[in-house]
Parts: C-alpha cells; sequence; structure tokens
C-alpha cells in the first residue's frame, strides 16, 4: 500500500508541475529583465494605467513602453542590441538592428508613451529587446507583453 501511495503522490506532484507550466506560459508578463550575457543587462516593460491590470489597456488607457541596455563591462566596447515589437495576428511589426559604442556602465534607455485609440489593432502587443558583447555567446533577452481589448 506505502507504494501505490507514493506512485499517487508522484504523479499529483507531475501533473501540478506541468499545470504550474501551461499557466506560466499563457501568462502576461508586464516587464522582464536578463543577464544571460553578464557583459549587458536588458529590460523590456509595457504596462498600462489601467485600474484594474497593467497588462491589460483598453480604450483611453494609457500604454508606456520602455527598453533599457546597460553595459556592464569596464571598458569602452561595442554592444549589437536587437529591438522588436509586433501585435500578435496582425502584420503590424518592427524590427532593429543597432551595432553601438558603449561607455563602461553606460545605460541607454528610451520610454515612450501612447493612448488606446478605437481603431488600433487589439490583441497582444509584444516587445523585445536583446543584446550581445563582442566576446559572448550568450544573448541578454527581455521580452514584455500587454493584451490591447
Amino acid at each position: 500500500m506505502v507504494g501505490h501511495r507514493n506512485l499517487r503522490l508522484l504523479v499529483c506532484a507531475a501533473f501540478v508541475s506541468l499545470l504550474a507550466l501551461w499557466a506560466s506560459s499563457v501568462a502576461l508578463a508586464t516587464s522582464q529583465t536578463d543577464t544571460t550575457d553578464a557583459n549587458v543587462t536588458v529590460s523590456a516593460s509595457l504596462t498600462s494605467n489601467n485600474r484594474i491590470s497593467p497588462d491589460i489597456a483598453v480604450n483611453g488607457n494609457w500604454v508606456t513602453a520602455k527598453i533599457s541596455v546597460r553595459s556592464n563591462l569596464t571598458e569602452l566596447s561595442y554592444l549589437t542590441v536587437y529591438l522588436m515589437g509586433n501585435v500578435e495576428g496582425t502584420q503590424w511589426a518592427f524590427e532593429k538592428q543597432i551595432l553601438t559604442q558603449f561607455q563602461p556602465g553606460k545605460v541607454y534607455t528610451r520610454t515612450i508613451s501612447f493612448p488606446v485609440f478605437w481603431f488600433m489593432p487589439r490583441g497582444v502587443y509584444n516587445l523585445s529587446v536583446m543584446a550581445i558583447s563582442p566576446d559572448s555567446f550568450d544573448v541578454s533577452a527581455a521580452n514584455a507583453t500587454l493584451r490591447v481589448q
């Protein structure tokens, strides 16, 4: 009997783990920071002034998009920065690649705010920023998601 109880406990634990993994994959993320490449820290954020949830925007709300790239190096270097965004299910998308010189500890930040109008596409808006330093094979990547209803 003890063996069956352990087996049932193991099956329940596996089910709960799979359920948590599924739930986290569909959840919206307002902002994210990453330092996979130890030489670069990147952040992306999409938030609305919606009182119920900053992950959801409706007509009349304001959305703030923010990206940040920080050099963690102690010397002058070039970093390759990728900036991408899209609205899922539409053809609206952008992509930009920048090779730029960074001073040690320099932080590059850009913020833009815009209102949600009735004619804007409805759906999930994605914003991603990635950066890589010259001597690294790892990419620091941050993603932010916001739903416009």
